[in-house]
């Protein structure tokens, strides 16, 4: 049953979105453009482009404003092809232009994606401290007592779809283009797998795996 207001009216809860790298978060931003309530977030001091569930909370919990009047969603994205996204977007971020992360982006040129899925295993690897591309997706949408609550989960798989199914739920009126401009076209994820760098991911991304049921 949806919360109230004073009036007996159904009370819409204002949206706040948890955004996961690489999975279509300049698309989502984008689509609310216009429509984004949780704006005031982004312009206070420490803000950063991928805050999780945790950040928000943290904040929210500063500020003595109560996160439970807001509709938590997330994009989330199958694992195996969520590194193959990775792997491309930071080799070819010259400069770490648009990742910040210029450790990598200097190493990643000459490595090749099964180089790349090695060292996720190795642990004298020269990394970026807390670098997103090491964690599991669900490190930026469990809540602190390690579980999937009170939060949407969309797949990236159909973004387009799964956003309009969304706020037809949600009851809110914000169109969805029919097409990502900034998604990649790239050969499936699979054919860049053996058998040895598919089972590292798994053995990564155990929770993911479990929590948005994901399959090779």
């Amino acid at each position: 049953m949806k919360e109230k207001n004073a009036l007996g009216l159904p009370k819409r809860k204002k949206l706040l979105f948890v955004p996961v790298p690489k999975t279509g978060t300049h698309f989502v931003n984008k689509t609310l453009e216009k429509h984004q309530v949780d704006k005031w977030i982004k312009r206070l001091p420490g803000y950063y482009a991928h805050p999780t569930r945790a950040d928000y909370a943290d904040l929210f919990r500063k500020l003595r404003r109560k996160i439970a009047n807001y509709k938590m969603f997330t994009v989330v994205r199958n694992p195996w092809d969520w590194h193959v996204s990775a792997y491309h977007y930071i080799k070819g971020d010259d400069g770490a232009e648009k990742s910040g992360i210029m450790l990598e982006s200097e190493i990643f040129k000459d490595r090749t994606f099964r180089d790349y899925i090695l060292s996720l295993k190795d642990t004298s690897a020269k990394i970026t401290p807390n670098v997103f591309y090491i964690r599991q997706q669900s490190d930026w949408v469990l809540d602190y007592f390690g579980e999937l609550t009170n939060i949407t989960v969309i797949k990236q798989e159909d973004l387009e779809g799964n956003l309009r199914w969304f706020f037809e739920e949600e009851d809110i009126d914000v169109p969805v283009t029919a097409s990502r401009p900034n998604a990649s076209e790239r050969d499936d994820y699979r054919s860049y797998y053996d058998d040895e760098t598919r089972e590292i991911v798994r053995s990564l991304h155990g929770r993911d795996i479990k929590f948005f049921g994901y399959e090779f």
